[in-house]
């Protein structure tokens, strides 16, 4: 799986000085400030010109003065009546309707999704997560932009405005109630997704053997190895000892069954390890080049920069160095590692073997009495999961003399403080293993995939709120139609954020007046080929792909250019009012068996609970200053 955040829920939070990130905190408080700043301004505007300069100052110093005792005033039973009104709204407008396609599509799904799948755990994840995303934003847009619009155009508003109910009630009421209907649906659809996964994978094997024949085969041999029958488009390898009573298959699509003796038969189980929530623990990545030296991972053409590349049979190396490694926190005696390496061919060789590695642990120390152990040799397993599990005695170097003894991998390998290094190489001539610091790490623990499943459902719903939110708060002002709109637009640039901050950033990054003036960008988003909207259709009606030039004179290219970035610089003020979306989609979590981390479910419950604050307030100020009357 692709993993691209390692920070905790604090270095998430607060400034770092290693990267020079802002934080959370710190970002969001000039969101806010710049937020309050410009609404300010535009109210001002406004009011001037409807009531003059003066006058103006007045009406604004006013609004923002009683903002603050109406919120205070808040009655319970008020917002919970307004809900309830959105609740039973909802369930006129035939919102179950969003469950009962979801219904139907897990009912034809294997129609369309491959049963042959070599991963099929996966298959049936995504698209149950998948389906639910997309239904329940859909959902969650109509049911929220058309609801107030409908009420002040038949002018049912005046039915509530006039109780008196406050619009600071009028708003969370309503963001309330579409929420709570959100809730029910988005817990049936989990309910339902949660049964059809298990279902589908749920089956089991019978030996081709009977057991007369395999009784007879470890009464010769003292071992029999044989396969399963074929079910579910796949068989497993067994092998019998006569040492034994239960015994487990060779693993296929990403699972293994257990095989007991149970009388004078063999049984086989239900699938083991199909549906996993997996907790990494990941160390810091670095890189030697072929001849040994600090720095190194070369780069082998590919577009996508995610992993660096190391040459096979030579010095290069990727070494994770991982923290807090103590026996304790691994009973078993053996220190469990799992790689996802990425293998690079200079040479096609035979494609059904795989490239050959080694894995070395070292001592971090320069004192320590064991320098490394001896390499464990391995060949690459690519688009899986490649675990491996290192005793605690193990072969290993003397620092002094240069000879082999048995050493403890938690005692010797380790330094004082619980560090160790992992050295990974390429073994085969001309190859190269592709690295990045999420395709090696120690397996920590193995959780419940319920409550895993449960936090990934957790974040879906997170999505649906906050998509309500905004769609109440435009339809405190604007119509239904343009609501909608304005709804799929924020979530649209909340999506595709990344990439629209990319494509600003390689414009300030090829403009050499602006990075001359301010700088190189900083942040995590990767460099974007492209340019602004006049650019981009420019390039169309052209047919120039985005590493062309524009051929035109440099006057008008210039010309296009500061506009386009004038254009972006909008664009980008916008794109960061709206929550990044991408990071509340954990589908690869629940896919891949990874646990979704209580840091990041946190960091994602407190962007969730900032924003919703945030557009309670907005949508506030935007129907307090609306005049209902007139509409």
């Amino acid at each position: 799986m692709v993993v691209e955040r390692f920070d905790t829920f604090l270095e998430w939070l607060l400034p770092s000085p290693v990267d020079g990130s802002l934080g959370a905190l710190v970002y969001f408080s000039l969101m806010l400030l710049g937020g309050i700043a410009f609404g300010i301004f535009i109210g001002y505007l406004v009011a001037a010109a409807r009531h003059g300069l003066g006058e103006g100052f007045y009406r604004v110093a006013t609004i923002l003065a009683g903002a603050i005792p109406d919120f205070l005033k808040i009655s319970p039973r008020r917002v919970m009546a307004v809900a309830w009104l959105a609740v039973k709204e909802s369930v006129r407008a035939r919102v179950i309707v969003a469950f009962v396609v979801f219904s139907v599509l897990l009912m034809y799904a294997r129609w369309f999704l491959d049963v042959q799948s070599d991963d099929p755990a996966k298959l049936y994840m995504l698209f149950v997560i998948n389906a639910t995303t997309f239904l329940m934003l859909v959902l969650a847009v109509f049911i929220s932009t058309f609801s107030l619009p409908a009420d002040m155009k038949s002018r049912t508003i005046y039915t509530i405005v006039t109780k008196p109910v406050r619009a600071s009630e009028i708003v969370i009421g309503r963001m309330l109630g579409f929420s709570a209907v959100a809730t029910v649906i988005v817990v049936a659809m989990a309910a339902v997704g949660y049964l059809f996964v298990t279902r589908s994978l749920d089956h089991t094997h019978q030996l081709e053997a009977t057991a007369e024949e395999i009784e007879a085969e470890l009464a010769d041999n003292g071992r029999w190895t044989g396969f399963t029958t074929r079910d579910k488009n796949h068989r497993h390898a067994i092998t019998i000892t006569s040492d034994g009573e239960v015994f487990d298959s060779e693993s296929t699509q990403d699972h293994w069954h257990r095989v007991e003796k149970r009388g004078d038969k063999y049984v086989v189980s239900s699938p083991q390890d199909q549906l996993q929530a997996r907790v990494p623990r990941y160390g810091e990545l670095s890189y030697r080049d072929r001849d040994g030296g600090d720095g190194g991972g070369v780069s082998v053409g590919k577009e996508w920069s995610y992993r660096k590349y190391i040459q096979g049979r030579t010095l290069a190396a990727a070494i994770w160095t991982f923290k807090d490694i103590r026996a304790e926190r691994f009973p078993y005696d053996e220190l469990p590692l799992e790689l996802t390496l990425s293998v690079f061919r200079t040479y096609k060789a035979d494609m059904t073997v795989g490239v050959q590695g080694s894995i070395m642990l070292r001592n971090p120390s320069p004192n320590a009495t064991f320098k490394q152990s001896v390499p464990i040799t391995f060949t690459s397993k690519e688009f899986q999961v490649d675990r491996h599990f290192i005793p605690r005695k193990i072969q290993a170097v003397r620092a002094s003399d240069e000879s082999y003894a048995e050493a403890d991998l938690f005692e010797d390998l380790c330094d004082e403080n619980g560090n160790i290094e992992v050295w990974v190489r390429c073994e085969d001539n001309n190859q190269y293993f592709g690295a990045a610091q999420g395709d090696l790490y120690v397996l920590e623990a193995e959780r419940p995939f319920a409550v895993n499943y449960v936090k990934g459902f957790f974040a879906i719903w997170m999505q649906t709120v906050l998509v309500i939110c905004f769609g109440v708060m435009v339809s405190t002002r604007l119509n239904g139609a343009i609501s909608m709109l304005a709804t799929l637009c924020y979530i649209i640039i909340g999506t595709y954020r990344d990439s629209i901050v990319g494509v600003f950033k390689g414009m300030w990054q090829n403009n050499a007046l602006l990075t001359s003036a301010f700088g190189q960008l900083r942040g995590q988003s990767q460099e974007l080929l492209g340019g602004g909207p006049i650019e981009s259709v420019i390039r169309i009606l052209t047919q120039k792909n985005l590493t062309s030039d524009l051929d035109m004179n440099w006057l008008a290219e210039g010309f296009v250019r500061w506009v386009d970035l004038g254009l972006q610089v909008i664009m980008m003020a916008v794109t960061h009012f709206a929550p990044k979306f991408s990071d509340f989609n954990t589908a690869n979590y629940l896919a891949e068996g990874y646990d979704i981390n209580g840091h990041l479910v946190a960091a994602q419950a407190t962007t969730c609970f900032t924003y919703l604050v945030v557009m309670a307030v907005v949508g506030y100020f935007f129907l307090k200053t609306r005049e209902i009357a007139a509409t």
